[in-house]
This record gives structure tokens, sequence and C-alpha cells, in this order.
């Protein structure tokens, strides 16, 4: 379960980010958490409840926005969204593309007390 570590790392860049403000609470994380990382936003959020537990988070709560695939073709320049993990470009049908969006997880913004 690699939500483990990536809960872990949000801890940290929370802490440290509301230490830089002068806060000692974080009351917010709001993630961008892409389709393409395999998090499961469940398992994401329980492991988040369990380890922040002590923490400057102790009270926070995690709101999670899914990002779909999205690949830029590099034969054409098309832009377009990958449905199945069909990775084809919708223009031309060529294959040699790079996926732009939805392969990351972000902390996008903190709420600190």
């Amino acid at each position: 379960m690699h939500e483990v570590s990536v809960v872990q790392n949000i801890l940290d860049i929370a802490a440290k980010k509301a230490r830089e403000c002068g806060s000692g609470k974080v009351l917010k994380i709001a993630m961008r958490v892409g389709e393409m990382t395999c998090i499961n936003d469940e398992n994401l959020v329980f492991v988040f409840d369990v380890m922040k537990k002590g923490t400057l988070s102790d009270n926070a709560r995690m709101v999670i926005e899914r990002v779909p695939v999205s690949a830029r073709c590099d034969a054409c320049g098309a832009v377009f969204a990958v449905a199945e993990y069909r990775f084809l470009c919708d223009a031309c049908g060529s294959p040699r593309v790079t996926v732009t969006e939805g392969n990351d997880i972000t902390v996008e913004s903190l709420e600190v007390e």
C-alpha cells in the first residue's frame, strides 16, 4: 500500500508550510490525484485519518479532486482525453503521445489556522 508513503509526504509538506506561515494547525488539505497514480481515494483518506494523529494536521480534513488522464500527440500536436488507457491520438491515430495530466499527486492548497 503506497498510500502510507504518500500520506507521510503530505503530512511533511503540510507541517513545513504551516510552520512557514507561523501556524500550529492545519485545517484542510486539498489534493489533486491523477487517475494514473493508482491511488484509491478511500484508502488515501483512511491512511491520512490514521497517520495525522499527533501532527499539526490532527484535525484536518482532506479534500480530493480526481484528475483525468490527458495527452498531447507527438505527431500532430492534438491534445485529447485518454479514455480507458487508450493512448492513441483522437485526431490522427498515432501512438506517439505524451501524458500531460493525470499521472501525479499534488497538494493543491492548505488551510491553516
